[in-house]
């Protein structure tokens, strides 16, 4: 068999990021090795074949891919990679692709297409129009300057330190992937981090609003959210992801349980188990409300 793995991060040297290495493997000997895999691999004879692929494959590590006379393996946690711990209440959700065309260029196109999420979007002001999401006004910089100006230094203000945050190598791997570092670990969509996104996305149609929403949301819904089911719905805030001991009873009802986003994420994809965990998140809630502070 041959097999690609993408295990970690390299440490680096002191005043330097690290490097996301994969390895080429023949019968288990390495042959080749690279920084960041594609995280894919096609297979054809004549008019027969299979493309398959992992999307966020190298950033969602350990990944690999394994072909044999037995067919392709896709290892969402390959057993060559060093151990991993999950703990009790998280899921982790992939996006795999296969194509069975047997011809390789339009199952490359095919995947592209996959990978890189193409969009079909409404203009923003009819969304606006419909109140389904709320209230919200278009993007309008003519109108607003500095509202769009400080949209802009928010958006740069996150996307730098969420790349920081990779580089270092903190914020990659199946447990940390669409999270960036800070307060006391990581940072768990504080404040509402999802649903700015995701409104900022309706107002404009600007798709980078969407793809750091995507990887954000979707590690949230999986390790930020509870899945047990004695706590099913529950939501951590930020801090560490790794979880060792049984949570505390009625731990996340203290004002910082941001999911609005991630209903508005379900509005544009229509995911289902997005759906359904919303329901486990108002029944949590329901049953735990919050206190209400006295005003003055």
């Amino acid at each position: 068999p041959a097999s690609v793995l993408q295990d970690g991060v390299v440490p680096a040297a002191k005043g330097k990021t690290g490097s996301h290495d994969f390895k080429v493997l023949c019968a288990g000997k390495p042959v080749a090795q690279g920084a960041e895999a594609g995280g894919w691999v096609n297979v054809s004879a004549g008019r027969q074949g299979v493309f398959a692929g992992v999307r966020h494959f190298w950033q969602n590590f350990p990944k690999g891919i394994e072909v044999s006379s037995r067919g392709v393996s896709i290892q969402l946690v390959p057993p060559r990679a060093a151990p991993f711990q999950f703990y009790a209440g998280q899921a982790k959700t992939h996006e795999v692709f296969f194509d069975f065309s047997g011809d390789a260029a339009a199952a490359q196109q095919r995947w592209r297409a996959f990978e890189g999420w193409p969009l079909l979007f409404a203009d923003p002001a009819w969304i606006a129009a419909t109140e389904a999401l709320g209230p919200f006004a278009p993007r309008d910089a003519k109108a607003f300057p500095a509202y769009e100006n400080q949209v802009e230094d928010v958006y740069s203000l996150y996307s730098q330190s969420t790349l920081a945050s990779q580089k270092a190598g903190g914020a990659l791997g199946l447990m940390n992937f669409g999270d960036k570092g800070g307060d006391g670990g990581y940072n768990n969509l504080e404040t509402a981090l999802g649903e700015g996104m995701m409104i900022q996305f309706f107002r404009s149609g600007d798709r980078r609003f969407l793809d750091y929403a995507d990887a954000a949301i979707r590690h949230f819904s999986d390790i930020d959210v509870d899945h047990s089911q004695k706590y099913a719905g529950g939501i951590y805030v930020h801090g560490p992801h790794a979880q060792p001991n049984a949570p505390e009873a009625d731990f996340g009802v203290n004002g910082h349980s941001w999911y609005v986003g991630v209903r508005d994420f379900y509005f544009f994809t229509g995911e289902r188990r997005l759906r359904d965990q919303a329901r486990w998140v108002g029944e949590y809630y329901l049953k735990r409300p919050w206190p209400m502070l006295p005003q003055r």
